[in-house]
């Protein structure tokens, strides 16, 4: 059983929530079975998914799969059918909250991660399989099969990151803060068919004057997350359809003028100033508190761009 090494997800969707929790899971995986001598056909294996702890020799289930009618035929590759749901999150266990939000963000940003494989003694329905003797059961529990997770083919989770009414205050006494609206349009991998209800959501912004995005005259960096409003298409036909808009308010955040940006900056501030018709540039990463059937997990470093129309949306306060 030692010999079976080469495995690879070859296709992953997520077609809904599971009666009994979680969210549904549907692929396909392929083994390599190296041996000429040892033949199997199994039928139903079911088959737990774990993903690594960090720092740690452990590993944390995070799901549970039924490979229907498998077989391992000798010198060649086996393909599985598999079907079953993640296991939902107790909100008391902290090590499979944080391996399943490394994992769900390592996918939405497309980044690819490793994953356990190894015989599971129940199925995805929490029942028993009856198509294995004990003995075939205790050895495929005993072999961990790693297998590199590709994250989604879709990298722009955020399609547009959208700031208006926007405040500036030089009077603070502690520097200067930013606070305004944010409008975030997102575009959940088409693999993925179930809702997300983003809770909170902390940017981390740049400006650009220039939309190359190579080099940054300022930053905003929020202190605390901020509450936010998620609306679906189904609840608003001005939502784009495939895409969700979530807004928030961004309260006092505060703006470094970067070393080097400080003639951008200047430029920035007098077409503000002046009420010209202006675009400044936006790009950084956003940390957000997401419900959906996976849990409450904090997603962390997904990227955006964006820009802010400055003509008529800035109050300055000095």
């Amino acid at each position: 059983m030692d010999g079976l090494k080469q495995a690879e997800l070859k296709s992953i969707s997520f077609p809904g929530e599971h009666p009994k929790g979680g969210i549904v899971i549907s692929g396909q995986v392929s083994i390599y079975n190296p041996s000429s001598t040892l033949s199997f056909k199994l039928g139903n294996v079911d088959f737990g998914i774990y993903a690594p702890i960090a720092n740690s020799s452990k590993d944390a289930l995070v799901a549970i799969v039924r490979a229907k009618d498998a077989q391992l035929l000798g010198k060649q590759v086996n393909v599985f059918n598999v079907t079953g749901r993640t296991i939902p999150i107790d909100e008391n266990d902290s090590e499979r909250q944080e391996v399943l939000e490394k994992f769900l963000s390592e996918y939405l940003r497309g980044e690819s991660s490793i994953i356990h494989v190894r015989g599971s003694n129940r199925g995805p329905d929490d029942d028993e399989n009856p198509d294995l003797p004990d003995w075939m059961k205790k050895a495929l529990e005993s072999v961990t099969l790693a297998i590199p997770f590709p994250g989604s083919a879709q990298k722009d989770f955020i399609e547009n990151l959208a700031m208006s009414n926007i405040s500036i205050d030089f009077a603070t006494g502690v520097g200067t803060v930013v606070s305004g609206s944010a409008t975030a349009l997102l575009r959940p991998p088409p693999e993925m068919h179930f809702d997300i209800d983003v809770q909170t959501i902390k940017p981390l912004v740049y400006l650009y004057l220039n939309d190359d995005y190579k080099k940054p005259f300022a930053k905003l960096a929020a202190t605390d997350a901020s509450r936010a409003k998620t609306t679906l298409p189904r609840n608003d036909p001005s939502v784009p359809q495939d895409l969700v808009r979530v807004e928030s308010e961004l309260k006092q955040a505060p703006l470094t003028v970067l070393t080097g940006g400080e003639k951008d900056f200047e430029k920035f501030l007098n077409k503000t100033f002046y009420g010209t018709e202006h675009k400044v540039y936006i790009g950084g990463t956003v940390e957000a508190d997401v419900s959906s059937a996976f849990g409450d997990l904090t997603v962390k470093d997904l990227a955006f761009k964006g820009d802010i129309s400055t003509k008529g949306i800035f109050n300055l306060h000095s």
